[in-house]
């Protein structure tokens, strides 16, 4: 199951906790609470040969 950590307008975690069904509806996350979200892009360069 995926956890969705709630932080403040600072970042600074509060402590609440929804699951991701919960967090994916904005009428769940309370005013002023924030859900971080973070995306990882791996790039691999192919080498050049002359």
């Amino acid at each position: 199951m995926e956890k969705h950590e709630l932080v403040d307008i600072n970042g600074n975690k509060t402590g609440k906790i929804l699951i991701h069904v919960e967090a994916r509806d904005s009428n769940n996350v309370p005013e002023g609470h924030y859900i971080t979200v973070v995306r990882g892009v791996i790039k691999n360069q192919s080498s050049i040969l002359e």
